[in-house]
């Protein structure tokens, strides 16, 4: 754990590298090459266009962690850039985090550990994916990939690797978050204060001078789907701020994505009885795990109390 406490911000961003790696670089190019999909010059464009926004919010998420990591080591460091900062995995820059005991507030701790945070996102945001299928209102549209494509290529290229396009609003909400938390380290207000700054000023951030603009050109003649859009960014927004993750945050744009893709394809009956179904197996492999890991550990104890 020490290792991990003093190189947090390198370990975190080589996930998040990989993580971007695979899902947004890897899975499309696959689309494209492996499925068909850049037999469509739209395809490639699109690919293309998301890849470089996903490049550019990468390259600053890394320069935020960076200057991060750079200033625990050093107070002339901090003062200088300590403002520059971004969210990958910061449970201490979360609203659930109990800055007295140094983790999650009782009830929360559980999500502070990424994998179970993604666990309950698998589980939970498929059941927002459904009520908006059966309402057919959805808070995220696509760019309607071309049809020669096959059919799991053009699943892939609907979800990935537009889910890029969350990458700068963590850029951008991180930073905020950070510059408040150094404003608040330099005059001294306490938790309260900061909090009441930072959760307004962070959802004009994401939702007015990013989210906003980003769709407005696509949904400019549609009230209803704007507005659908700033429910979409605010949620996001919000993840964020009460959790301090970045792939939690990732998560619930992918499946907002895929819902949106499956309302197309399939009849609402079957995308409600596929997901229970699915929904259904994460749940039993969850608790089959968590079983697993009480039995061991409570071996552990008898073993300590058979061996004193």
């Amino acid at each position: 754990m020490a290792f991990y406490d003093n190189f947090k911000h390198v370990i975190d961003w080589f996930i998040f590298i990989l993580a971007f790696g695979f899902f947004a670089f890897f899975l499309p190019l696959m689309a494209l090459f492996g499925f068909r999909g850049a037999e469509s010059a739209f395809n490639r464009e699109l690919v293309t266009f998301y890849y470089g926004l996903g490049i550019i919010t990468v390259i600053l998420i890394s320069v935020g962690e960076l200057a991060q990591f750079a200033s625990k080591f050093s107070p002339k460091i901090y003062n200088a850039i300590g403002w520059l900062g971004s969210i990958i995995h910061n449970p201490e820059m979360a609203l659930l985090w109990n800055k007295q005991k140094q983790r999650f507030f009782k009830g929360f701790r559980w999500s502070q550990k990424t994998l179970i945070l993604l666990w309950v996102g698998i589980i939970f945001f498929p059941i927002i994916g459904i009520f908006q299928v059966v309402n057919n209102t959805f808070l995220v549209d696509l760019p309607h990939i071309a049809q020669q494509i096959l059919p799991i290529g053009e699943a892939i290229l609907e979800v990935e690797p537009s889910g890029t396009e969350i990458f700068g609003l963590v850029f951008l909400v991180g930073l905020n978050m950070f510059i408040w938390r150094y404003v608040q380290k330099r005059n001294g207000f306490d938790d309260f204060i900061y909090w009441v700054i930072t959760i307004p000023t962070s959802i004009v951030v994401g939702v007015v001078f990013y989210g906003l603009p980003l769709h407005f050109f696509r949904y400019a003649g549609s009230d209803q789907s704007l507005f659908g859009v700033a429910i979409f960014w605010f949620l996001a927004v919000m993840l964020l701020i009460l959790f301090g993750n970045i792939f939690i945050v990732w998560l619930f744009k992918d499946v907002n994505n895929l819902f949106k893709f499956l309302n197309g394809k399939y009849s609402d009956d079957t995308i409600i009885v596929y997901t229970g179904i699915i929904i259904g197996i994460i749940a039993v492999v969850r608790i089959f795990i968590w079983l697993i890991r009480r039995e061991r550990n409570k071996k552990k104890i008898i073993n300590f109390l058979d061996f004193g």
